[in-house]
């Protein structure tokens, strides 16, 4: 097994709240080269008050510069930015008390806004977002604010997630642990929810959620679980289950990626199979972030006793380590395009393997044909008359190599 191509870009040490547990600077990123840092202490002693500060990259991650924060009696209530330069942050801040600022200029000036006791903003864009005040849903627009809605029997810590300007959901928290007892769904901008039911026998995670459309989204839980919703929302099924990937990012319905303490892995077909490779070093935990099929982040850290530091870490070669960027090989496939009918030319580094397998998707990402391919064998056969026009993707794999490809019927 290669080490994965992950290079160390930033170690951002940090404290411990009350000298007792680490409290990780945590990493937001907005594009392959601008993100923001966000570190919060609780209150320790009257010596050692609670506080926060952010800080913003735009050279990735080579350099951090100052962008908010408050070193006296300081509280984060909670920090969106929709855009690079665009960011909105409401807290409390000593004897400046609850506020509300705006920065449209990467932090260079803030604007105050006339709200207080904000939490969980979340923007769809620069001009509409959402954010909870005491027990009721608000709607930001051009900076105005907008009661929407009372949100009934919502007393623990939540998490709002809004797909786009309808479809939003809320994740009640089982306090004190980051874990969601109740999954609530909006299609109408907040005006009515409706729970959603999940797996009773699976636990779910809050800041999990993760959308690639307002159809298609995806849902962490314990032991190695993803859910996966193909309705916007209204029903969860697992899609994969692999104690080993760690935290799992996808692109698309085929392109997975994740990390765990030691590895990082890919998946070409939805998290059916993955190739590893290790990580430089073995960190306390790990988030991933692609932008592309090259490039993307790796958040995590390490330390010990009162010793911890934030890792970032970045790839520009999609994490493959030297032995897997000579792979996968693309798929020979003819005539291509054709009317359905195709020959597949087997790579040579895969004729022999054993649990050689081709998968073919369509445009959707729905498994439509699985053909097991024997010893030995260089070219196979397929038939894809009785689909309908249009790409569809293939995959070649033994569980450890990928090769890929599309056909074209016209």
């Amino acid at each position: 097994m290669s080490t994965a191509q992950w290079i160390q870009v930033a170690s951002i040490p940090f404290g411990v709240t009350c000298q007792a547990t680490p409290n990780p600077v945590g990493a937001i990123f907005k594009s392959p080269n601008v993100g923001f840092t966000v570190y919060t202490r609780e209150y320790c002693t009257p010596s050692n008050p609670n506080y926060f500060a952010i800080s913003r990259t735009q050279d990735s991650w080579q350099s951090l510069q100052g962008f908010y924060g408050c070193g006296m009696g300081g509280t984060l209530y909670d920090f969106d930015s929709p855009s690079e330069d665009t960011a909105y942050i409401s807290f409390f801040c000593g004897p400046q008390g609850n506020r509300f600022m705006k920065t449209t200029d990467a932090g260079n000036s803030w604007s105050p806004l006339p709200f207080t006791g904000i939490s969980n903003i979340v923007y769809v864009n620069g001009h509409l977002g959402y954010c909870i005040k005491t027990d009721s849903l608000y709607r930001f627009y051009n900076d105005s604010l907008y009661f929407v809605s009372i949100l009934s029997n919502i007393t623990n810590a939540t998490t709002l997630y809004f797909i786009d300007s309808l479809t939003g959901f809320i994740a009640v928290q089982s306090t004190p642990s980051p874990i969601i007892s109740t999954l609530l769904r909006t299609g109408d901008g907040g005006l009515t929810w409706i729970p959603i039911p999940l797996d009773s026998t699976r636990v779910f995670l809050t800041y999990s959620l993760e959308a690639l459309n307002s159809s298609v989204m995806y849902l962490k839980a314990d032991s190695g679980y993803v859910y996966k919703t193909s309705d916007g929302g209204f029903t969860w099924l697992p899609t994969l289950k692999n104690t080993v990937v760690g935290w799992v990012h996808f692109l698309d319905e085929q392109r997975a990626y994740a990390a765990n303490n030691t590895h990082y892995s890919i998946s070409f077909d939805g998290g059916s199979t993955w190739s590893s490779s290790l990580l430089p070093d073995t960190f306390t935990y790990t988030y991933i972030k692609m932008f592309n099929d090259s490039v993307g982040y790796i958040s995590t850290y390490k330390g010990s006793g009162f010793n911890y530091s934030t890792i970032i870490l970045k790839t520009t070669h999609a994490g493959l380590g030297i032995q897997d960027m000579q792979s996968p090989v693309p798929l020979n496939l003819f005539p291509n395009p054709s009317t359905g009918n195709f020959s597949l030319v087997i790579p040579q580094n895969m004729t022999g393997e054993k649990d050689l397998v081709l998968k073919i998707f369509d445009f959707t990402g729905r498994l439509i044909q699985q053909i097991a391919i024997g010893d030995n064998v260089s070219l196979i056969k397929i038939n894809l008359e009785n689909h309908s026009r249009g790409i569809y993707n293939l995959i070649l794999t033994d569980g450890k190599k990928n090769s890929l490809g599309k056909a074209l019927i016209f």
